[in-house]
């Protein structure tokens, strides 16, 4: 049975053993310690990317049977990095810039043009880029007549109430145009 003052001992030898194998410190010669993560801000690429700093553009638009796709591109033109995940809320605006409210945008995760893929966040650091498709129909429905006219888009970020505005000639029929979630890539 190990006595207290045995046990004392042991622990004793133990942390002069331990003294012995490491070799005094100079302080002059002592490299700086790291700075602690709390001393040093680190960019939070995961915050939510907000309106105010990313650029809306076109990228390429595509049609096919009666149906017409846009791929738009979303750039970071801040300093800092962020996040985009999911879709991206969109309103298809009139030459007056009115909102189009007979046109409601859906989201969806494919197209007539290629299959989608369920959203992921993706990360954009600063000058990075991510992708959606705007995807409508060109032929009208029914006794739609002729389809609404559109000339500007207005695109709200996932997580944010403030919106980009981008000149986009659209003329979608079927009252619908269809949104994909954003995406690393061009192309899924």
């Amino acid at each position: 049975m190990i006595t207290r003052l045995s046990m004392m001992t042991l622990m004793l030898a133990l942390v002069a053993c331990s003294e012995a194998e490491s070799p005094p410190v100079d302080p002059a010669t002592e490299p700086a310690a790291p700075a602690s993560p709390s001393s040093t801000p680190a960019a939070d690429s995961s915050a939510p990317c907000q309106a105010a700093q990313l650029a809306l553009a076109l990228e390429s638009s595509d049609a096919g049977a009666g149906n017409r796709g846009h791929t738009l591109a979303v750039t970071n033109t801040g300093n800092a990095g962020c996040t985009l995940e999911g879709w991206p809320e969109v309103r298809l605006l009139d030459a007056a810039d009115r909102e189009l409210d007979s046109i409601r945008a859906e989201q969806t995760l494919g197209s007539y043009f290629q299959a989608g893929e369920a959203p992921r966040p993706v990360q954009l650091e600063s000058q990075g880029r991510a992708y959606f498709d705007l995807l409508s129909s060109a032929i009208p429905h029914g006794d739609e007549g002729e389809c609404p006219r559109a000339a500007a888009i207005r695109v709200t970020p996932p997580g944010d109430v403030a919106a980009m505005e981008l000149d986009l000639e659209l003329q979608p029929c079927g009252g619908r145009v269809r949104v994909t979630p954003l995406r690393p890539v061009v192309q899924p």
